[in-house]
C-alpha cells in the first residue's frame, strides 16, 4: 500500500528517490546508441576503401636532377639521383619512372635508396624530364622533380 506521504528529498524539492531509477536506463540507452554509429562509421570507411587509400602516403625524399650533352648524338642524356629521404618499396611505391615529354622513359628499380640514380639517354632539345611516382593500388601519382633541358645553339 502506497503512502501519501511525500518522500525525503534531503533539500532538493525537485528530486525525489523514484526518479533516480531512470538516469541509468537512459544513459546506458545513449551509449549503445553511441557505440552503434561509431562501429558503422569504422566499418562503412573500409568497406568504401577509404581505409586503403589514406594509407598511401607519398614518400617524403629528394632527387637531383642533372643534364650533360650526349657525345654520339644531339641531345642530352639527364641523370635523376635519390640524394635523400625515405626508401622508395613495394610496399609505399608501384612505380617511379623518369619521363621525357616526347622521348624516352626509365623506371628505377625497387627498392630505392639514397645514391642510387637513372640515367636516361638520348632526349632531345627543349624536352621535359619528370621524376613520377605511382602509388602501389595505381590510384595515385605524384611528380617530385621536373627539369628541362635547353635547345641547341647553333
Amino acid at each position: 500500500m502506497k503512502s501519501d506521504k511525500p518522500t525525503p528529498t534531503f533539500g532538493f524539492g525537485f528530486l525525489s528517490r523514484d526518479d533516480d531509477r531512470a538516469v541509468s536506463p537512459v544513459i546506458g540507452t545513449i551509449l549503445m546508441i553511441a557505440i552503434t554509429v561509431i562501429l558503422a562509421a569504422v566499418v562503412g570507411t573500409f568497406v568504401l576503401g577509404f581505409g586503403d587509400s589514406a594509407a598511401e602516403t607519398t614518400p617524403s625524399a629528394s632527387f637531383d636532377m642533372s643534364y650533360s650533352e650526349n657525345s654520339t648524338e644531339e641531345g642530352y642524356n639527364v641523370t635523376v639521383a635519390h640524394a635523400s629521404g625515405q626508401t622508395f618499396t613495394d610496399s609505399n611505391t608501384g612505380e617511379l619512372r623518369v619521363v621525357a615529354s616526347d622521348g624516352p622513359t626509365d623506371s628505377f628499380e625497387l627498392p630505392v635508396s639514397a645514391t642510387e640514380s637513372v640515367t636516361l639517354e638520348d632526349v632531345a632539345p627543349g624536352e621535359t624530364v619528370r621524376l613520377v611516382w605511382e602509388s602501389p593500388s595505381g590510384d595515385r601519382t605524384s611528380t617530385f622533380e621536373s627539369i628541362t633541358v635547353p635547345e641547341v645553339e647553333e
